[in-house]
C-alpha cells in the first residue's frame, strides 16, 4: 500500500495588493518587532511588580489585536480578503489536525536530540535564560509561556502565512517553503549568533513548519506545535 500526502485544497488568493517584497518585509518586521517589544515589556515587568505578570496580559492584547488585524478584521475592507488570505489561518479537518500535531511532536523531540548533539560535537555558547529563581513560579510559567507564544504567532503568521503564500502564488512549493526558511535565518540569528549549526538547527525547524503550513493549508498546526516545542526548549532543553 502507498501513502500519498496530498496538499489541502486552496482559495484562489486576491491580488492587487503589496506582493511578495511587501509581505517579507511584513514577515521580518513583524517577528523582530514582536520580540523587542516583548522583551521592552517584560524587563519594566521583572524590574518594577515581578509579582504582578501584567506583561503577559498586555503582550496577550497587542498579539490578539495583531491576530485579528492580519486576519482581515477592522478597516479597511479593500484588503480583509488579502489579509485573511494570505494569514492562512484556515481550520482544516480534526484528521489533518491529529497526523499534523502527532508528526510534530516527534520532529520536536528529534530535534532536541539533534540540538543536543550539536552541542557535544560544537563548541556553541549557551543559550542563557534569566534567572527566575527570585520571581513567583506563577510569573515564571506565564512569562515563558508567553514568550514561546509571541515568537510562535509573530513568525507563523509573517513567514509561514504571509510571505509564503505570497511566494506559493508564484513558485514551486518547494522554492517557497526554502525561501520562507532563509529569509528568518537572520531573524534568528539576531539572538542566537550566527553559527552554521544554529542556523542549521533553525533551518530544518522553519523548513519543517513551512512544510506543515503547505499540506494542511493552515499556520494553526504549526502554530500548535511550534509553541509547545519553545517551551520544552525553554524549560527541558536550553537550561542544560
Amino acid at each position: 500500500m502507498r501513502f500519498r500526502v496530498t496538499p489541502a485544497a486552496r482559495a484562489p488568493i486576491p491580488s492587487g495588493v503589496p506582493g511578495i517584497a511587501g509581505s517579507g518585509a511584513l514577515a521580518f518586521v513583524l517577528t523582530v518587532a514582536g520580540g523587542g517589544v516583548w522583551s521592552g515589556l517584560l524587563f519594566a515587568n521583572l524590574t518594577t511588580t515581578p509579582a504582578v505578570p501584567w506583561a503577559v496580559v498586555v503582550m496577550g492584547l497587542l498579539l490578539w489585536c495583531t491576530w485579528r488585524y492580519l486576519g482581515g478584521s477592522w478597516a479597511p475592507q479593500g484588503t480583509a480578503a488579502w489579509r485573511r488570505a494570505h494569514m492562512r489561518a484556515n481550520r482544516p479537518p480534526p484528521g489533518t489536525i491529529a497526523w499534523a500535531l502527532l508528526a510534530g511532536i516527534f520532529f520536536v523531540l528529534a530535534l532536541a536530540g539533534f540540538w543536543s548533539v550539536l552541542f557535544q560535537l560544537v563548541k556553541l555558547p549557551s543559550n542563557p535564560l534569566p534567572d527566575f529563581s527570585r520571581y513567583p513560579l506563577v510569573t515564571v510559567f506565564l512569562v515563558l509561556a508567553m514568550a514561546s507564544l509571541v515568537s510562535a504567532v509573530t513568525e507563523e503568521i509573517g513567514f509561514r502565512g504571509y510571505f509564503q503564500v505570497s511566494l506559493e502564488s508564484r513558485l514551486p512549493a518547494a522554492a517557497a517553503i526554502l525561501l520562507q526558511a532563509l529569509l528568518l535565518s537572520p531573524a534568528h540569528a539576531l539572538t542566537q549568533g550566527f553559527f552554521w549549526p544554529v542556523l542549521l538547527f533553525y533551518l530544518l525547524v522553519d523548513v519543517s513548519l513551512g512544510l506543515t503550513a503547505y499540506l494542511t493549508n493552515s499556520i494553526l498546526p504549526g502554530l500548535a506545535v511550534h509553541a509547545a516545542g519553545l517551551l520544552a526548549f525553554f524549560t527541558l532543553v536550553w537550561p542544560r
